[in-house]
């Protein structure tokens, strides 16, 4: 998402889409859908998440398209998938454009591409759309004189909510770590082999799903799960959200890891593991004891924690799985007391990391953290608001090309209301912004105003925004006819 400044010239070329960063967030699949009309025809429909494509002879496309990953050669192509009966001559590829509007044939992950609309935001967080830049793309920066009329509509992509889950949780070890429809953590039996009070029972909570693990914290009570994909001289991390209600007199321990190694004993469980820094039953930190926690949530009086621990095999783990007992007691970290205790689980990980240090760890932090943000999207009996496909009506912008510049006793009317809810010289943001009209700003405010290259006299003019950012942060538009 791009970024605009406050009073800059850029101003007068945007329009608010009434929305913060707060309640759209594109990486959870919320995207801005723009129909241009021409009079009462349609142009085109342009959308925040889709790639400004060209053809092979360079024609601006706005159609469907599908990408080939079996294929990358193959590249784009139009049509929302691709047809067995197609030939290479049906098929039409298709090429994005780079940041610079240049067609790329040799795609790369580390390259970024020119989306069909532009997302403005300004420094309180509203959003914006530049509604000349859009009538420009559509014809390649050279429209047709007339009046132009943009529809805004907000939309998610239910898919990308799925599949940002699914994307997320691709390197978890732990199969079902959230117990999705009350189910085990994984497919072999774990309640069978653990001991004391171990329940999947349904409770609000942090997690993915409405399940998570119930147990009582009494001596012996472990839930043991054994999970494969374990190799040698790796790191990984373990984490989860855990919780432990007013009646639980124990420690506040996660488990403990064990059986990576064939030579693994009852007395030596921890054979094929190394020894790390900064790691107790109670979990990790990466540099200060302080940063054990992740994350924390408090659901119908219950105070969740989001804990992470710390794992690294060594050459002696060769049985291709671990052995994770949850609750289980060592150390100082004793058991619950009260039969009436409960401790809970959910969003089990177990997922590999290239290093304990630096950034790296920070990164895959991060990114536990951030992930709480998925939650309300899958859980939609705990969200407030689910629904984005809204459709913003009677919001209309009107651009028309007919008219170059304005006169100034348009604006004369406008700046005297104008000046009351704002601290700044208007007529000094005027004059930088029309200096041909107003004359040179004063000195003093000079640096609140937009730059003296103004281009106002682009031919998209017979209705124009004039902003104001008045006491509470949000801006307005106010839009004068000539």
């Amino acid at each position: 998402m791009a970024y605009i400044e406050l009073y800059d010239k850029s101003m007068l070329d945007v329009i608010s889409l009434g929305k913060s960063i707060n309640d759209f967030n594109m990486d959870l699949g919320d995207y801005v859908k723009v129909d241009i009309y021409l009079g009462t025809r349609k142009i085109v429909s342009l959308q925040s998440n889709k790639l400004m494509m060209v053809n092979a002879q360079g024609d601006l496309y706005f159609g469907d398209y599908h990408y080939h990953t079996e294929n990358p050669k193959m590249g784009f192509c139009i049509g929302a998938s691709h047809t067995g009966d197609m030939n290479d001559n049906e098929r039409l590829q298709l090429y994005p454009l780079d940041l610079n509007g240049v067609a790329v044939e040799n795609l790369s992950n580390g390259d970024e591409y020119k989306k069909q609309v532009n997302i403005f935001k300004d420094d309180s967080g509203q959003i914006y759309i530049k509604p000349k830049q859009l009538i420009e793309s559509a014809y390649k920066s050279s429209p047709p004189r007339g009046r132009f009329r943009i529809e805004t509509s907000f939309h998610r992509n239910i898919q990308s909510e799925i599949g940002l889950f699914l994307n997320n949780m691709k390197y978890n070890l732990i199969e079902n770590g959230n117990f999705f429809a009350g189910l085990e953590a994984t497919q072999t039996g774990d309640l069978d082999k653990s001991s004391g009070k171990n329940n999947i029972v349904m409770i609000p909570n942090p997690g993915f799903s409405k399940f998570v693990l119930n147990q009582n914290g009494l001596p012996g009570n472990t839930y043991s799960m054994k999970v494969t994909g374990i190799k040698p001289n790796t790191n990984y991390v373990f984490s989860c959200w855990v919780a432990w209600d007013s009646n639980y007199g124990g420690g506040t321990h996660l488990g403990t890891f064990t059986n990576v190694s064939s030579q693994a004993t009852n007395q030596n469980r921890t054979v094929g593991l190394n020894s790390l820094p900064n790691t107790s039953p109670k979990g990790s930190y990466y540099d200060d004891i302080g940063n054990r926690v992740v994350d924390t949530r408090t659901i119908n009086g219950l105070y969740w924690n989001k804990l992470y621990y710390y794992l690294s095999t060594n050459e002696l783990a060769d049985n291709g799985y671990i052995i994770i007992n949850l609750g289980e007691a060592s150390g100082n970290f004793y058991p619950s007391t009260s039969p009436l205790s409960n401790r809970y689980f959910t969003d089990l990980r177990l997922e590999q990391v290239s290093s304990f240090d630096g950034s790296v760890i920070q990164n895959y932090l991060n990114k536990l953290h951030m992930d709480s943000l998925l939650v309300p999207l899958l859980k939609k009996d705990t969200a407030v608001s689910t629904n984005r496909d809204e459709r913003v009506e009677g919001e209309e912008v009107i651009v028309d090309t007919n008219t170059e510049i304005y006169k100034k006793e348009v604006f004369d009317n406008f700046v005297d209301e104008i000046e009351k809810g704002l601290e700044i010289d208007i007529q000094s943001v005027m004059a930088q912004s029309f200096p041909e009209l107003y004359g040179q700003a004063s000195e003093t405010n000079e640096t609140m105003g937009p730059d003296d290259d103004d281009d106002s006299s682009g031919g998209f003019g017979d209705d124009i925004g004039i902003y104001e950012y008045p006491k509470g942060g949000k801006i307005q538009t106010k839009r004068i006819k000539k």
